[in-house]
């Protein structure tokens, strides 16, 4: 997930935020009060601050990335010497070379 592109459209800063104030349909089943049953409901709404904060920002999906590359903080490299190489030295017990 790109944290960064999360918190620029949260603030409107991202330049997937550019069209605010354009309106967008959304289309979704909701349950009717009177009669209890699923109904497809389509909305009208305004992309503005409120959509991107709570709305456009609350789907993970909109900040997965397709990523060719991976960051490591830290590598530890190791490697077991043989023990033929410190036989004659007494005072080395381990061989592991970091």
């Amino acid at each position: 997930m790109n944290g960064t592109e999360y918190q620029l459209a949260y603030y409107g800063l991202s330049k997937n935020t550019e069209n605010r104030g354009d309106k967008m349909l959304l289309t979704g089943v909701a349950t009717n009060p009177a009669t209890k049953q699923l109904e497809q409901v389509t909305r009208e709404i305004t992309l503005d601050q409120y959509y991107y904060q709570n709305i456009y920002a609350q789907q993970t999906a909109n900040f997965v990335e397709t990523v060719n590359w991976l960051r490591l903080r830290s590598v530890n490299l190791s490697y077991d010497l043989p023990s033929s190489v410190f036989q004659s030295v007494k005072w080395i017990k381990g061989r592991t070379l970091h």
